[in-house]
């Protein structure tokens, strides 16, 4: 029988950032910030090669198909940025957001990494508070996901560029927030950046969300140290438990 889960970790009000102990130690715990990547950078091609359809153009305005596909382009893959978690399904069930194999093994450095528990009401604010053109919400999966509305004739003006922004605002939840049911198992809760910046990345100063660091069940022990030393929140390392047949955390408690 397995012990009881220990708060934070029972909490509904938690997401998981599954990353890398490279990652963890040496830049997103240390500077206190998390980044937002370009959805362009997405494994889902169905995101990052998003395309107009229906697209209305008029030569004599200087509205061509080819130039709102540019436009829709700039800002909905490059300079839109992500920043995705696990949220918890079903605690009920033992489905918690840090203890899915699957994430562990794609994103988790093959069950040798972390999970970045944070508080899941406050990173909502942050990420309002920090950036304009923010929304936070739980993916949605449905068949044929991410096909962009249909452009009418009225949408655009001469002006394509200014357009298209509206546009992209306007469809924030088809565009970002749907995806294919293979990737259901992510139970992904998402954050996004609507034409944000020129740069790369984005950075969220997280503050005191952070609760708890939840180490992978093959991840060395040796490394507990380092982890320990860049971070004063509770670290768990995730045991197995061939009763229920999940991974189970345990408090790793110091001297």
């Amino acid at each position: 029988m397995t012990l009881p889960i220990p708060p934070p970790l029972s909490d509904q009000d938690i997401i998981a950032h599954y990353t890398t102990l490279d990652a963890c130690c040496e830049h997103i715990v240390p500077s206190g910030k998390i980044r937002f990547s370009p959805i362009a950078r997405s494994n889902d091609p169905l995101e990052n090669r998003k395309v107009i359809l229906g697209a209305y153009h008029d030569e004599n305005k200087g509205i061509t198909t080819a130039k709102l596909q540019q436009e829709f382009s700039r800002i909905a893959l490059h300079q839109t940025k992500i920043l995705c978690f696990t949220d918890v399904q079903n605690s009920k069930k033992l489905d918690y957001c840090f203890n899915r194999p699957r994430m562990w093994a794609q994103y988790g450095d093959k069950h040798r990494g972390v999970a970045l528990i944070f508080r899941k009401s406050e990173i909502c604010k942050l990420v309002n508070a920090q950036f304009v053109n923010s929304y936070c919400n739980s993916i949605s999966y449905a068949n044929f996901p991410g096909l962009s509305p249909f452009i009418h004739k009225t949408d655009f003006r001469a002006d394509s560029r200014s357009t298209m922004e509206d546009y992209v605002k306007s469809h924030v939840e088809t565009l970002f927030f749907r995806k294919h049911p293979d990737w259901g198992a992510e139970f992904e809760f998402r954050s996004i950046l609507i034409n944000s910046t020129h740069t790369n990345y984005e950075f969220l100063d997280f503050g005191e969300s952070l609760l708890g660091i939840v180490l992978g069940c093959e991840t060395p022990d040796a490394y507990v140290e380092a982890v320990k030393s860049v971070s004063q929140v509770p670290i768990y390392k995730l045991n197995f438990s061939p009763m229920e047949g999940v991974m189970w955390p345990i408090q790793v408690r110091f001297a």
